[in-house]
């Protein structure tokens, strides 16, 4: 697998699907429900903020809304992104090394988390929406 340019990476990024497969390989989709939404920003600065959540505007009665967002700084090393997670909505996150395989094809970018202890591989694949942060350090729109 050819190495990641940067330069591709950097910018903001929106969810487009997600999936996997469980234990016994077996597909999983909609992980952020049938109506995810996503926003993934890679900076320069090797800074990155994720967030991910389903978008439906109304959960049914007994399901909870799935939900997950960090941000951290990050290194690249060849089709590895690694981020040292700094803030999340999972508190137990934070602090942790998290990374994620990368890879690019038709023009989407796909975050690939290690295997989960209970089986679980999880992708979600990413459609560049701008070349450029939409923040500037003070995560003010520009």
């Amino acid at each position: 697998m050819d190495e990641i340019d940067p330069e591709h990476l950097y910018g903001t990024w929106r969810l487009v699907d997600s999936g996997g497969v469980d234990a016994e390989g077996r597909p999983l989709t909609d992980l952020w429900g049938p109506e995810g939404m996503g926003v993934l920003v890679i900076e320069r600065n090797h800074r990155i903020i994720v967030l991910l959540v389903d978008g439906r505007t109304a959960i049914p009665d007994g399901e909870k809304r799935a939900f997950s967002t960090y941000c951290g700084n990050f290194v690249l090393d060849g089709n590895t992104l690694t981020t040292t997670i700094d803030a999340a909505s999972d508190p137990s996150r934070i602090g942790t090394i998290q990374p994620r395989g990368l890879s690019v094809s038709n023009g989407r970018l796909r975050l690939r988390p290690p295997q989960r202890a209970d089986g679980v591989q999880r992708n979600n694949y990413w459609e560049k929406v701008s070349t450029g942060s939409e923040f500037e350090a003070t995560g003010s729109p520009r």
